[in-house]
């Protein structure tokens, strides 16, 4: 950075979103990580710095984006029983954890409960809260599961890492039924978590696009003069791969493109579903 000062290479820079974008640009040909990030956002610095202040600050920063992410729903777009028993599942993004964010995530597992098999679809799921996710996740995992160990650079420290179903969140429901998840190029960060944490449990088939390969959680700091930084600060090591999807994303078990994921993923749970299945009328059922 001193060396491109040096060189005037943002001398002609008089737009603060354009300064912020060469900034970004600049630090990012020596560190590819897509979690790094530079904006020029005032209002958002002078929320950080307020959530810094004191806890007062703190609660209502939180207590804003919570009323945020309630407006959209927590992020869950859509729930469908579809043919074959099959539920589906579509959230964009893992919400802030609230009371009602959870009762709205229990509600959707609640709705799908009784399906024969499970289509989650991350598409368009651009990551989020980390807690939120080791809260969904959870009803995937009957009994404490370590999976893993986090590295955080600002301690210097690890932590091992375990997904645990527990009642005051789950309400003691435990989802067992054959898992698909859907992902596509724009899959990233907490989702693309979701997806590999699955995946490498042997607890889901992964169908569609490999993801953009986002693995290290993230901290926004202020920069000064409206500018912020998203500064990456952690990263996982999974106690299957023993490493995480930085920089190569979640790779599919089956890949196809965005159009036919959710028929594949009905193809494979029926053909699958044909391979057990031994009374002749359910059969016939299947291929139809």
């Amino acid at each position: 950075m001193k060396q491109q000062t040096q060189n005037n290479i943002f001398r002609s820079v008089t737009n603060p979103n354009q300064f912020a974008n060469e900034i970004q640009k600049a630090l990012r040909s020596v560190n590819e990580d897509n979690h790094l990030r530079i904006e020029y956002n005032p209002r958002l610095e002078k929320d950080i710095i307020k959530f810094l202040a004191n806890k007062k600050g703190s609660n209502a920063i939180l207590a804003d984006q919570i009323k945020k992410d309630e407006k959209q729903n927590f992020y869950f777009k859509k729930l469908e029983i579809m043919p074959s028993n099959m539920g589906y599942i579509e959230f964009t993004n893992f919400a802030v954890l609230s009371p009602s964010a959870r009762k709205t995530v229990h509600s959707a597992m609640q709705f799908i409960s009784h399906t024969d098999g499970l289509i989650i679809d991350l598409r368009n799921n651009f990551g989020g809260n980390g807690e939120m996710l080791g809260e969904i996740l959870s009803y995937f995992f009957p009994t404490k599961t370590y999976t893993g160990k986090t590295y955080n650079r600002i301690e210097n420290k690890w932590t091992d890492s375990y997904i645990e179903n527990k009642k005051e969140i789950t309400n003691g429901l435990k989802l067992g039924m054959p898992l698909y998840i859907l992902t596509s190029r724009r899959t990233f960060s907490a989702a693309e978590s979701f997806a590999y944490t699955l995946q490498s449990m042997k607890k889901a088939v992964i169908i569609g696009n490999t993801s953009r390969g986002g693995a290290h959680a993230t901290r926004s700091f202020s920069m000064g003069n409206g500018f912020v930084a998203f500064i990456p600060y952690s990263r996982e090591e999974n106690v299957i791969t023993k490493t995480d999807w930085e920089g190569v994303g979640v790779i599919p078990d089956i890949e196809t493109e965005e159009q036919n994921c959710i028929l594949t993923a009905q193809n494979h749970f029926l053909n699958q579903k044909l391979l057990t299945e031994k009374d002749e009328n359910e059969k016939r059922k299947i291929n139809w």
